[in-house]
């Protein structure tokens, strides 16, 4: 016997699957601007895949203030999982130059981001920069650099630590 109401069972096609995104209002002009999508799983060695943008957000979230979003993406092989935890990542064109680090580069001395710029061989010098926008691997710099200069993305946590025993 089965209640009203009652589920009894559920269809799944996991070769397509629906990808559900909560969107900020500080993020929607870059939804709107976003030439390409890509999703990438924070449990299989940061998998990424394209992604097609299926729904826009039509209504808000009053407990977190966040619409929601619609992506669909192909999953022939079952790697992405119905309830997985993912993130989504938008592309946009942009028709300025930045210059651009991988964060492994940057350190926080006295709350303040640097990095660590390579003079000549074992003497490096410390630099405090102004950043931009961060896109979780890469962040733009918006002053303390020049393009073309030499600076430190392995071992930054060694060399925070030889520069604080000076």
């Amino acid at each position: 016997m089965v209640a009203a109401g009652e589920t009894m069972f559920t269809l799944l096609n996991p070769a397509k699957v629906i990808v559900e995104a909560q969107l900020y209002d500080k993020d929607a002009d870059a939804l709107r601007d976003a030439k390409q999508f890509q999703i990438e799983c924070s449990n299989n060695d940061h998998l990424s895949r394209a992604v097609r943008l299926l729904a826009l957000p039509n209504s808000i979230n009053p407990t977190n203030q966040s619409q929601k979003v619609l992506f669909e993406v192909d999953n022939p092989d079952g790697d992405f999982k119905i309830g997985e935890f993912v993130n989504i990542k938008l592309f946009r064109q942009t028709s300025q130059r930045q210059l651009t680090i991988p964060n492994s580069a940057i350190t926080e001395i006295s709350g303040m981001p640097a990095v660590f710029i390579k003079q000549s061989a074992e003497r490096y010098t410390l630099r405090y920069l102004n950043t931009g926008q961060d896109n979780g691997s890469s962040t733009v710099v918006l002053k303390g650099m020049e393009e073309g200069e030499r600076f430190v993305t392995a071992g930054t946590y060694q060399l925070k630590m030889v520069y604080f025993n000076q």
